[in-house]
């Protein structure tokens, strides 16, 4: 059974944008060490959860942000 969708237009789009900056952050902008690792990879899960429009935390914890 696919997941529904849990995010609206609104936050799927700055899932995508947040993703990206914060993938940008790591590669470019930090100084090597554990956050030059682990920025990109919070980044890669931030876009993805923007790009399938479902959001793992929020439906853990019941948190809809999607209107009906």
């Amino acid at each position: 059974m696919p997941a529904e969708p849990n995010l609206s237009t609104r936050f799927r789009i700055g899932y995508v944008v947040a993703g990206l900056l914060l993938m940008a952050w790591g590669f470019f902008w930090t100084q090597k060490g554990w956050w030059h690792y682990l920025a990109p990879v919070l980044g890669g899960i931030v876009l993805v959860e923007g790009l399938i429009g479902y959001c793992v935390l929020c439906a853990a914890f019941g948190i809809g942000v999607r209107r009906n």
